[in-house]
């Protein structure tokens, strides 16, 4: 595939930046990433908005790079349109650093920041089966700390929060379960999971953590959106170990998938409600004009139930 860098459009296994990167050294970057449905990326402009967002909380221009971003974006899907075909559908990546590093003294507002832009196959068979079997949560010992100086609303590249709970749920997975790893508030509540926001039902209700605790979440905003043209009223509130328990249905919701049913959380087997997760699912595939399920379980090579076909209409 073609990608991205500073101006330029090269082969993927060309596309390279810095060891002096900022973004390399410290972490020192934001990023984003959306998918494609058919080969249609999906909500693309709000994932441009929440990359902006996240540019000007990390004081990098993100009222003045935005359009190249755009415009690079676009010009990925142009080029790479053989390539998404044969891939069946990709994620974009959208990756902004403060550039290279600066010497001591130097300001490091004047460096040029360093601008990625790259396309990469969506990999179906990591998530294909759980859409049948749902996925196990386990929680992490790592609570998150929101009072320091990323606000987790940021799509920042410093990931180390999220990335020990991952490894984490690597470890505990067990038969082929999910291995999603939930991460605490530091009062004990959910915030997400180390890779996907999190939503119970309870009482007929959507609820869904506090937005300032939690990544913007573009699949959950979908969520809540789908969620309210089907009748389904929506609380944001703080949730719980005991919520999650307690809850009629729970599902994790990203970019990849869409959404995922959860059945477990630390070994505890939880109510395996389907109705809100089926009616939203149907609706999310209603909304994109895909099977996203089928599309996954035929890329990943595993048997769809019967009848089942690969695409459906809008």
């Amino acid at each position: 595939m073609i990608a991205y860098v500073n101006g330029e459009y090269l082969p993927h296994e060309d596309a390279k930046i810095s060891v002096d990167d900022r973004g390399i050294i410290f972490g020192d970057s934001v990023f984003d990433i959306g998918r494609t449905f058919g080969g249609i990326p999906f909500k693309l402009e709000p994932h441009l908005e929440r990359l902006r967002r996240s540019m000007r909380y990390a004081e990098l221009d993100g009222d003045g790079l935005l359009p190249s971003i755009r415009e690079a974006t676009h010009q990925l899907f142009e080029r790479n349109e053989e390539a998404i075909e044969a891939a069946g559908d990709v994620y974009f990546d959208q990756i902004v650093t403060r550039g290279l590093i600066s010497s001591p003294g130097d300001d490091a507002n004047a460096t040029t920041p360093t601008v990625i832009v790259k396309l990469r196959p969506v990999p179906f068979a990591s998530f294909a089966r759980f859409y049948a079997t749902g996925v196990d949560l386990h929680s992490s010992l790592l609570a998150g700390s929101f009072a320091g100086p990323m606000d987790p609303r940021v799509k920042a590249a410093n990931r180390l929060a999220n990335t020990r709970p991952e490894l984490k749920g690597e470890r505990m997975s067990e038969r082929g379960k999910g291995h999603w790893t939930v991460i605490l508030n530091p009062d004990g509540s959910i915030s997400e999971t180390h890779s996907a926001n999190l939503a119970i039902v309870s009482e007929g209700r959507l609820v869904v953590p506090p937005r300032h605790q939690a990544l913007g979440g573009i699949s959950l905003a979908t969520m809540r959106e789908l969620a309210g043209e089907l009748g389904i009223p929506v609380d944001e509130r703080p949730v719980t170990t005991y919520d999650i328990i307690n809850a009629d249905e729970t599902f994790i919701t990203a970019t990849s998938f869409s959404i995922l049913p959860v059945v477990g959380l630390d070994g505890i087997p939880l109510r395996d409600g389907r109705e809100a997760y089926s009616r939203l699912q149907q609706a999310w595939k209603d909304l994109v004009g895909i099977d996203f399920v089928a599309q996954a379980l035929e890329r990943a090579g595993a048997p769809r139930a019967e009848g089942q076909a690969a695409t459906v209409g809008a």
